[in-house]
């Protein structure tokens, strides 16, 4: 069986035999990978990289990334694209952080109305602290319902960005720079959490684009989330925000009167600021959740044969 396919670089039709092989054009002697039975050419690792034309109007040219290094073989990025995976993990993810948020919202209220509650008692000078243990019964109780709502929404968001990341591989994207798990194991790493991140999420974003071709490295030319950094700016914020409270507030066995008073002052702090964080990222997820969904109904229209016909 042989078939006719364009050159990558100077779309010259160079006839190709076999199932899967390297060709070689006649013209440019460039050499690509051609696979017959989907009709696609594309060029090798180790061939230097052609200038390519962004897909939006007014972008520069600029030299392609190497091709195949999100990949294992060569043939696996001559797999047709694959729709999204894992999207409902979007939506699980935005419920749960809404529950945070609402939590986190009881959290203040509670801590607020035990502060000033505090604050009259003693000005009356009726304060005993025995007569307040329902009150924290209540404080802690509340407390360990917006954990039980923030752990398994924090777990669900990094399989969400994993399936997310993944799913630039399976829309063929060429020139990535991470993979799926480091796209979730990089909050974890010192130094790197605090920028590879947010980094990531952009990537994601980026080769997300509904109007980015498969087995092109144009995407990288798309334009940053501003949301996105607005987001990541605010979990800064709190991630200081975390370090001034736990190194300024201290409690004791027995703690008085001004300890109570600025330890419930740091907690209204920190849920008001996680809420506050909480909500850009409900954004961001609902965003990337949508773009993904709408590129991959329309790579369902997309034809292999033409994925490669040169530059435009």
């Amino acid at each position: 069986m042989s078939q006719t396919l364009m050159c990558p670089v100077c779309r010259t039709p160079v006839s190709v035999t076999s199932t899967s092989e390297q060709a070689v054009c006649p013209q440019c002697r460039s050499t690509f990978w051609a696979n017959v039975e989907s009709g696609i050419s594309v060029r090798p690792m180790d061939a230097a990289p052609p200038p390519v034309l962004s897909v939006r109007s007014g972008a520069p040219n600029v030299p392609a990334p190497l091709p195949y290094r999100d990949y294992s073989t060569p043939e696996d990025v001559m797999l047709p694209p694959q729709p999204p995976e894992g999207l409902f993990l979007g939506n699980v993810a935005v419920l749960l952080f809404v529950a945070t948020i609402m939590t986190s919202m009881a959290c203040i209220a509670v801590d607020w109305y035990a502060y000033t509650n505090l604050v009259e008692k003693d000005r009356a000078g009726v304060l005993d602290p025995e007569d307040d243990q329902w009150l924290t019964l209540l404080r802690m109780s509340s407390a360990m319902l917006n954990m039980a709502c923030s752990l398994p929404a924090y777990v669900v968001f990094l399989v969400w960005k994993y399936s997310a990341y993944k799913n630039l591989q399976n829309f063929r994207c060429l020139g990535l720079e991470a993979s799926p798990g480091w796209a979730a194991g990089s909050y974890f790493v010192p130094i790197i959490s605090f920028y590879r991140p947010y980094l990531i999420m952009q990537e994601i974003w980026k080769g997300s684009d509904p109007q980015s071709e498969p087995y092109s490295a144009n995407w990288s030319l798309g334009r940053g989330s501003s949301l996105i950094s607005f987001w990541w700016f605010g979990y800064l914020v709190f991630c200081v925000t975390m370090v001034v409270i736990a190194m300024t507030t201290t409690m004791k066995n027995e703690p008085n009167l001004h300890e109570i008073l600025v330890t419930l002052q740091a907690e209204i702090v920190t849920h008001a600021v996680s809420a506050l964080t909480t909500l850009p990222l409900i954004g961001v997820i609902l965003a990337i959740t949508k773009r993904q969904r709408e590129k991959g109904d329309g790579l369902l229209h997309w034809s292999a044969s033409t994925a490669y016909e040169g530059p435009r």
